[in-house]
């Protein structure tokens, strides 16, 4: 499961300092819209809470008054809005190959609060498309997608290795050999992590 962090489209405008008439200021204003979206890391401390959502149009960092008390926490959006249903409180969940760790303090349908718990005093970027593990729970996610289905007749013409994720059972790896057979793959050699 990979997170996404994305700021909203901003409209910027610029004009020139050295104006000397009102018809000169018409022609030096320029304006730029829609500016895409720059990728930023959000950088997170020990105590900071991270709000998930799966709205991917709410990535955002936190926000602080001028006392540096935080006034909106950061907010990134998760590609698997299935986990919403599976957390519960008091779980840990893990960022970025367990360099940033929390545990969840509240769930609702739309949002997950964590707290961040285990990282550098300092803090730790969070990038975009890095991991989510949530290692307190068994998440009711298939291990073969309809999107990984999707992609197999490529893999079948173009792989001799296939390697398979989130493996839980062995019914996990029978139902990728017979989508592989399907498709005109059995021969390829499986691995899974």
């Amino acid at each position: 499961m990979s997170l996404q962090i994305s700021m909203r489209r901003s409209k910027l405008s610029v004009s020139c300092p050295a104006v000397n008439s009102p018809e000169q200021l018409a022609t030096d204003v320029v304006s730029i819209e829609d500016i895409p979206p720059q990728q930023q890391a959000l950088r997170l401390k020990p105590g900071d809470i991270l709000i998930l959502t799966h709205n991917p149009d709410l990535g955002r960092p936190a926000i602080y008054d001028p006392q540096g008390k935080l006034s909106r926490p950061a907010t990134i959006a998760v590609t698997l809005p299935e986990i919403f249903a599976d957390v519960q409180p008091e779980e840990a969940v893990w960022f970025d190959d367990g360099k940033i760790g929390g545990v969840i303090r509240w769930v609702t349908p739309d949002t997950i609060e964590v707290e961040i718990t285990k990282c550098r005093a300092k803090g730790e970027n969070l990038r975009e498309d890095k991991g989510i593990n949530l290692p307190d729970r068994n998440l009711r996610l298939p291990a073969l997608t309809e999107g990984d289905i999707e992609q197999l007749s490529f893999v079948a013409s173009h792989a001799d290795l296939v390697g398979y994720s989130f493996v839980r059972h062995e019914s996990d790896v029978e139902k990728l050999q017979a989508q592989l057979k399907r498709v005109g793959g059995e021969h390829h050699v499986l691995f899974s992590r």
